[in-house]
């Protein structure tokens, strides 16, 4: 079931657990693999990574999930010695999926979610000059530390 037949009302919002791992990474490599990233991950370098994230601190995933499958995830972590701040590491939504405003709803519970949790301030990094970026500044994110770039990427922040 792709575009075509989605029936948004059916997806749910939920926290991301241990056995999302294997869905998180072939989602991810599908998505990251292309524009405007085409980062070449192995699977096993992805899924020892996420799997050591969700062990830390401070974790909290969220998975965007209908009935039969899941779609999209956020991942990040609180900094926990710059509290009440959160990191995105990771928001993406499977290619089949994008433009169904699923992000959208991901990053809206998300915020909710960390709002009732004490977090007041949401930080990311971000490809400059792409449709990513737009998705964000759409989201009411602003450019922060401008024009300074960590790994070649512009950093955006939220207060909710």
């Amino acid at each position: 079931m792709f575009k075509k037949g989605f029936d948004s009302s059916r997806m749910i919002i939920r926290p991301m657990t241990t056995d999302d791992v294997n869905t998180f990474c072939f989602l991810f490599h599908r998505v990251f693999s292309q524009e405007p990233w085409n980062e070449n991950w192995s699977a096993s370098k992805l899924h020892a990574c996420i799997t050591k994230q969700m062990k830390k601190k401070g974790f909290i995933g969220m998975a965007a999930s209908t009935p039969r499958i899941t779609i999209g995830y956020l991942t990040g972590f609180r900094l926990l010695s710059v509290s009440p701040i959160f990191y995105i590491d990771q928001l993406f939504v499977s290619t089949d999926y994008q433009g169904l405003q699923i992000g959208k709803r991901l990053l809206a519970q998300t915020e909710r979610h960390l709002k009732n949790i004490g977090i007041s301030h949401i930080i990311l990094l971000t490809k400059p000059g792409s449709y990513v970026e737009n998705f964000y500044v759409k989201n009411r994110y602003k450019p922060f530390l401008s024009p300074v770039r960590i790994r070649g990427k512009s950093f955006f922040l939220k207060s909710i």
